[in-house]
């Protein structure tokens, strides 16, 4: 686990104090990953019998660029996005 997010923190140059988010959203996509010994099935199929959904993690990858929408700053000429980075999808 630590190896791995290490890796992906290292290749997509993560700013450091983002390791818990790295490590929830990497321990997210393992729990994700069908096994050969569930019988195809992913750990959280295996555990609670219903399937999750994929769509969250396969628009975006960790640390990808993204445009946000701020409300704090409803201002008419300038625009309303900001730019982030993509650490994961929300729980809600």
């Amino acid at each position: 686990m630590k190896n791995g997010v290490n890796r992906l923190m290292d290749r997509t140059s993560s700013v450091k104090f983002m390791w818990l988010l790295c490590m929830e959203y990497f321990c997210n996509i393992l729990n994700l990953a069908s096994s050969l010994t569930l019988e195809g099935r992913n750990s959280i199929e295996n555990a609670l019998g219903h399937i999750l959904d994929i769509f969250l993690y396969m628009c975006y990858e960790w640390w990808e660029d993204v445009y946000y929408l701020d409300y704090e700053d409803p201002s008419f000429p300038n625009s309303k996005e900001k730019l982030g980075k993509f650490c994961g999808p929300s729980k809600n």
